[in-house]
């Protein structure tokens, strides 16, 4: 018997098949391009509920995801990270972050992928 409260978390949390999903169609997308100077990461914002998840794929960088994460922090206590799944397969990064979203967030979803495409630069 599992408790309830694990329940509702691992259905907010990314399954590692989707997350091997999501880097099979970024390689696949990537092999199909010739590789930019500066490649602009993929950054995308998904709500599940009274949370949201927060997808990164990018080149690998040092620091990159304490960046993201300090960027999240700052918006405390409209964003609370409840989640953190750090992944590097080879030279790419794949990120997912589970972010509670409080009462007093007025950030919109296109909003925070720009706050934290900046992180990138």
């Amino acid at each position: 018997m599992t408790p309830t409260g694990y329940d509702a978390a691992s259905s907010y949390l990314p399954s590692l098949d989707a997350i091997a999903a999501e880097l099979s169609v970024y390689a696949n997308r990537q092999a199909l391009q010739l590789p930019p100077t500066d490649p602009l990461p993929d950054v995308r914002v998904e709500f599940a509920g009274a949370n949201l998840v927060l997808k990164t794929v990018s080149h690998r960088a040092p620091g990159q995801a304490v960046k993201i994460i300090a960027a999240l922090e700052s918006r405390a206590p409209a964003l609370e990270i409840l989640h953190a799944k750090i992944s590097t397969i080879d030279d790419t990064d794949v990120n997912a972050f589970t972010v509670k979203i409080g009462i007093e967030c007025s950030l919109s979803a296109e909003e925070l992928v720009q706050e934290i495409q900046q992180t990138f630069s």
